[in-house]
């Protein structure tokens, strides 16, 4: 589309360049034809008059008929000068009439010259308006877009941070448990306080990691929930805490401890029918897996 409005600037510049030539080759013309002199329309006598030496009675008559003749000359003369003068004004008048003429045309050829580059400057005008305005909608587009690039990154940058976190206590917790399982056997620690108070720790430790964990599936987002994940992660802690508190109940003989683990073994085994059913939200069963493992902690401080 550039390409064509430069060929039709071209054709147009060509064209009044053309124009201009043209006017002045014919004013050239027409001034050249306006001056030229008008001495084919003038009829010149011309008169020879031989003197004579001698000297007769007719020298008068002779001398009288050269007055008429010389008087006649003059009349002539005075014709001619007033023909003359008066081409001359008929020239000038046909001069400065033909100079109106050009001039006048060459203010019109000047004026469509200026209204074109007028229209052109406008339309130039339009066009660099018009890209400006482009311009400034791609840049508010790449704006809007760098904006929604930063928001993606910052929530990005959090979904990593928050699965990183999940990742570390989930980590954390399952080697807590390994570890506490392997207290019941007395090879690891002979003295029956000792283990207890590791066991009680450990489930202390524990609780605080699942109310981290509670917290990060609590500020997560809709759209990052994983219901089927995240009962499958619960289903293997809660037997990873089913299986460690049957083994080390062993160590606890007071009854209070004995009732109080049943009934968390009851409640474990209770939810995890209710997440393989999927009666009750994943996050729910944590809390209350939470509650009774506070409990069951709280008897177990009491009851070693």
């Amino acid at each position: 589309m550039c390409k064509e409005k430069e060929e039709t600037g071209c054709y147009l510049k060509g064209t009044v360049i053309l124009l201009l030539l043209l006017l002045s080759v014919a004013a050239c013309v027409f001034f050249w034809s306006a001056i030229t002199p008008v001495e084919q329309n003038i009829k010149w006598i011309h008169s020879e008059v031989k003197p004579s030496t001698e000297i007769s009675q007719q020298d008068s008559v002779k001398f009288a008929s050269y007055t008429r003749r010389l008087d006649s000359m003059e009349n002539e003369l005075g014709m001619i000068r007033d023909q003359y003068q008066t081409d001359i004004n008929i020239g000038i008048d046909r001069l400065n009439s033909w100079v109106g003429f050009w001039l006048a045309i060459l203010a019109v050829v000047l004026l469509m010259a200026g209204v074109w580059q007028y229209m052109q400057v406008k339309k130039y005008d339009d066009d660099w308006n018009k890209l400006s305005d482009d311009i400034e909608l791609k840049k508010k587009e790449l704006e809007n877009m760098m904006s929604e690039l930063e928001k993606t990154k910052s929530k990005l940058e959090e979904e990593r941070t928050t699965l990183k976190s999940k990742l570390r206590i989930e980590t954390t917790l399952v080697n807590l448990l390994r570890t506490m399982a392997a207290l019941h056997d007395p090879l690891m620690l002979p003295r029956d306080d000792e283990r207890k108070q590791r066991i009680i720790d450990y489930l202390d430790k524990a609780q605080d990691l699942l109310i981290q964990y509670r917290d990060l599936k609590h500020n997560e987002s809709d759209e990052n929930l994983c219901e089927k994940e995240d009962i499958m992660i619960l289903g293997l802690i809660f037997t990873n805490f089913r299986l460690n508190i049957c083994r080390c109940l062993a160590l606890f003989t007071s009854p209070s401890v004995s009732i109080k683990a049943q009934s968390f073994l009851n409640y474990v085994e209770d939810e995890e029918k209710s997440l393989s059913t999927r009666v009750k939200k994943p996050i729910e069963s944590l809390d209350g897996f939470i509650k009774e493992l506070g409990a069951l902690l709280g008897t177990l401080k009491v009851g070693r």
